[in-house]
């Protein structure tokens, strides 16, 4: 991809400007055929190589972190300034200034805006934390009365069966006697 392409006039070569100019610091030769190519020696090229070159279709860079975005050299910009996956954007803070990644902790420390974001934000989760244990408290009471009226009418079960158990019992005595006498006779 050739960012803001330049020719040399000697040999023809298409360059970054910015590559070759950092080419210049080590040489003063062409890289691709050491012919002699001095600053002065590049011009734009033709509007024709110009336009074909912008829209070549180009990967986002961050395309292995999962973007999948494909387009246009003269659109890449645009799409650099606004990618998430870009690590070099700035970050803004919540009192709207954008700072550099390095430097948002920093500024953090002391943005009014921020630290009062921050609070609210803490006293929002206190409070679904409290609402979390409100309900939960609920929940166990509700159990808890569940398990007593469970266990009462068990023991009133158990009352009530036992009694019935116990007179039938005492009873049995006396319908033997008469099961056995009318046996007898």
């Amino acid at each position: 991809m050739l960012i803001e392409p330049v020719k040399a006039k000697k040999c023809d070569h298409l360059f970054c400007s910015e590559c070759i100019n950092g080419w210049f610091q080590y040489s003063q030769a062409c890289p691709i055929d050491r012919r002699e190519l001095v600053e002065n020696g590049l011009v734009k090229p033709c509007r024709q190589v110009v336009n074909i070159l912008a829209n070549l279709d180009i990967r986002c860079q961050f395309f292995s972190m999962g973007r999948t975005v494909i387009g246009k050299v003269s659109n890449i910009d645009n799409h650099m300034a606004i990618c998430p996956y870009n690590s070099k954007l700035p970050i803004k803070c919540d009192c709207r200034l954008y700072f550099a990644e390095n430097a948002i902790s920093d500024h953090q420390l002391n943005c009014i805006e921020f630290l009062r974001n921050q609070y609210i934000r803490s006293q929002s989760e206190k409070q679904l934390f409290f609402n979390d244990i409100s309900l939960f408290a609920f929940f166990i009471t509700l159990l808890l009365l569940i398990f007593i009226t469970i266990k009462l009418s068990f023991q009133n079960l158990l009352k009530n069966t036992s009694r019935v158990f116990f007179i039938k019992f005492l009873k049995m005595p006396e319908q033997r006697k008469t099961t056995h006498q009318k046996s007898n006779t």
